[in-house]
């Protein structure tokens, strides 16, 4: 395992802004312009610059002259100079912009100020920075400043005329045409009003000249009243309404339904009986109509029925009801009413063996039963040992009926042998058997069992001789047990690649909503209020999973180690940032590995951080022993989808 710490730029020091003219040279919009940044220190081995910049520069690339370690993607980032390790006394880059289009003429500034500087011990260092400057922007009246001019007002039907001039030097631009105004009607009057069958019209005015349009009014249609009755319906016979149009003379008429009869209550002409219908007739108000219809037959009024032959236990009764409005009658049977059975009494006592008999009387007629009671069966109380059990011989016990005195007898099982815990007498070796034994708890019965030999247990590979770029290596597996050698084997000659490593994660232009120049950067999302330790898998060239990184969330701090695979992997350059705003991730001073990074200081009430770890790999391609990436991504789709989580 390597673990490499990188320092965290802890000075801020604001230097003073020194401007200067570019010679006498005038720019225009869309010109290049070229700045060079100095910075000079006797003690300093890392240094961030800060770039300000008036709106009218456009960025277009930050380029090394000597000892830039990064560049900024625009002109609000920073440039950090030196590696963190060696004083770099003079540092240079040449910073290059354009003016942009559209821009006014005048002065404009950039300048570049100290952000930060550290020595080779992380304290503060002191910088000179220049290559601030001002230059002066010519442009040429481009007439963007302009005002419409009315030459010739627009008539209803004629074009007018205007001019476009500017407003700046008066120039006349262009000449157009105004387009016709066309007519301004206004509401329409009514010049001939229209009846319930003919049409009228109406008529509208332009408001600047002469000119009229006419339309045509609908007819009005009959506007019909109330209906009246002009000829009165009878029970038989239909009747008439008519309805007059309040406008004109117009009529129109309806049927009216007749009436039909209108009998009153009916009278009964004859009473109905219970067997035979009556009759009802009745007369219509109107026309004296005369109906007649039928009332049906009463049927029988049967009241309750009345015993007339009392039943006993063994011969059905008889019961009988009476018509109320006649002398029809009705019978049906009561059924026999069955014995009437009271208590058991015991005749007869019965005993373990033998049944008894008890007897019941019928409480209306005297007739008797009797049944049978079950013999009760013995009695047998708790089992009595009468011979104990032994581990291989059987026991006896004796249980008595409490009644009689009967005995019965049943077995014991053996117990069996109480064997105790297994002792070793014998080790077993990796080639050679052991022995153990145990012993009965109460016969003292020995039990012996051989312990197979345990193998050899293959251990990790030693190695012996180490490879190089030329001669190969050796490496020996041995027991972990006894040391015997089980095999050896060659170690290829050392063929190293340079690789980039990174940790596992989501593409900062993704999270960012635009390309960079730095497509292939993995940032992870860090959770800042979830406690505990976090471990992200740390990849190389998207290819191979080299090692982890671990991040520890305790005590309102974050702690971030790195762990790798083994001792093939050489890592250089390996750098730790952390910053709350991914835009600003890139150009962020770097913080050391296993060092506490207070959260409150840094991070201030974030609930999200994001973790850029970037090392320089060189990878024996020989020795290629790491899970590949593609194979072994599914053990961390957790903690993708954590992170993507993070981010929404």
């Amino acid at each position: 395992m390597k673990k490499l710490l990188l320092c965290a730029l802890v000075a801020l020091l604001l230097a003073s802004t020194c401007l200067a003219v570019i010679g006498e040279t005038t720019y225009a919009p869309g010109d290049p312009v070229t700045f060079v940044v100095t910075v000079t220190s006797s003690n300093a081995t890392m240094a961030s610059i800060q770039i300000s910049a008036d709106s009218a520069f456009e960025f277009v690339s930050v380029e090394n002259i000597s000892s830039m370690q990064s560049a900024p993607p625009s002109l609000a980032g920073r440039i950090i100079f030196g590696n963190g390790t060696d004083c770099f006394n003079k540092a240079q880059a040449r910073v290059n912009v354009k003016i942009k289009e559209g821009t006014l003429a005048g002065k404009y500034s950039i300048s570049f100020s100290l952000f930060e500087a550290i020595d080779v011990k992380g304290d503060d260092a002191s910088c000179d920075v220049t290559g601030s400057a001002t230059i002066t922007v010519a442009v040429a009246c481009d007439h963007t400043n302009t005002e419409e001019k009315v030459t010739k007002e627009p008539t209803c039907t004629e074009k007018g005329e205007k001019q476009i001039v500017c407003k700046d030097c008066g120039e006349v631009l262009k000449t157009e045409d105004v387009d016709p105004l066309g007519h301004d009607f206004g509401d329409y009057e009514v010049t001939l009003a229209p009846t319930c069958t003919e049409k009228g019209e109406e008529t509208s005015k332009c408001s600047r000249c002469d000119e009229k349009k006419t339309r045509e009014i609908d007819a009005l249609d009959h506007d019909f009243g109330e209906y009246e009755v002009s000829l009165e319906p009878t029970c038989t016979e239909k009747g008439e309404e008519t309805s007059k149009c309040s406008r004109c003379d117009e009529k129109k008429t309806r049927e009216i339904d007749a009436l039909g009869h209108d009998f009153g209550e009916f009278e009964v002409t004859k009473e109905p009986t219970c067997t035979e219908k009556g009759e009802k007739t009745g007369y219509c108000t109107r026309c004296k109509q005369i109906a007649t219809e039928e009332i049906d037959a009463l049927d029988h009024d049967f009241g309750e029925y009345e015993v007339s032959l009392e039943p006993t236990c063994t011969e059905k009764g008889e019961e009988t009801s009476k018509c109320s409005r006649c002398d029809e009658k009705l019978t049906r049977e009561i059924e026999a009413l069955g014995h009437d059975f009271g208590e058991w009494t015991v005749t007869k006592k019965a005993t373990c063996t033998e049944a008894g008999e008890e007897t019941s009387t019928c409480s209306r007629c005297g007739e008797t039963e009797t049944r049978e009671i079950e013999a009760l069966g013995h009695d047998f109380g708790e089992w009595t040992v009468a011979k104990e059990a032994t581990c291989t011989e059987a026991g006896e016990e004796t249980s008595t009926c409490s009644r009689c005195g009967e005995t019965e007898t049943r077995e014991i099982e053996a117990l069996g042998h109480d064997f105790g815990e297994w002792e070793i007498e014998t080790e077993a070796t990796c080639t050679e058997d052991g022995l153990k034994h145990r012993t009965c708890s109460r016969c003292d019965e020995r039990e012996e069992e051989v312990i197979p030999a345990l193998g050899h247990d293959k251990g990790k590979w030693i190695i012996i001789k180490s490879p190089t770029k030329e001669e190969e290596g050796l490496k020996e597996l041995h027991c972990t047990r006894c040391d015997e050698l089980l095999e050896t084997a060659i170690i290829p000659v050392l063929s190293y690649s340079d690789r980039v490593g990174s940790t596992y994660g989501l593409k900062l232009s993704d999270l960012i909503g635009k390309s960079t120049e730095h497509t292939w950067v993995m940032v992870s999302p860090i959770d800042l209020t979830k406690e505990g330790e976090t471990r992200y898998p740390l990849i190389c060239s998207n290819t191979y999973v080299v090692g982890e990184v671990i991040v520890t969330n305790e005590n309102g701090c974050i702690t971030v180690a790195a762990e790798f695979a083994d001792n093939y992997l050489k890592v250089s350059k390996l750098k730790l940032r952390i910053q709350t705003d991914p835009n600003e991730l890139l150009s962020s001073r770097p913080f050391w590995f296993d060092r506490a990074i207070s959260k409150e200081v840094y991070f201030g009430e974030a609930d999200v951080a994001y973790m850029y770890v970037s090392c320089k790999i060189k990878l024996d391609e020989n020795n290629l022993q790491y899970p590949l990436l593609g194979k072994v991504k599914s053990n961390y789709a957790d903690l993708l989808e954590e992170m993507k989580a993070l981010t929404e």
